[in-house]
């Protein structure tokens, strides 16, 4: 009866730890996007960016990075000339339609 206790006390804290590990790495996600939103809105105060806006973004990023697509492909760059014609260089392709389309 005792090694059964004993048991089911290893196995509650085993629980009880993974469950804090979680919470923990929960936690330091939503830090992240809320400083990531706050960066985007002090930059750009008109978008009022948020963790909830965020959020959806984040995990199709992940998503595509963690399946078929590389971040090298993902992140992919093209030339792009400015409004008043000189090339600018080198500028990231839009993440959006690289996440949307299944090449």
């Amino acid at each position: 009866m005792e090694t059964a206790r004993n048991t089911l006390i290893d196995v509650t804290r085993s629980r009880l730890q993974e469950q804090r590990r979680q919470t923990a790495i929960m936690e330091q996600m939503f830090n992240t996007l809320n400083r990531i939103a706050e960066s985007i809105n002090s930059s750009t105060p008109s978008f009022n960016c948020t963790t909830t806006t965020l959020t959806p973004a984040l995990t199709s990023f992940t998503t595509a990075v963690s399946t078929e697509k590389s971040y090298r492909e993902i992140c992919r760059h093209r030339r792009a000339p400015s409004r008043d014609g000189k090339d600018l260089g080198r500028e990231p392709a839009s993440l959006s339609s690289s996440l949307t389309t299944n090449e």
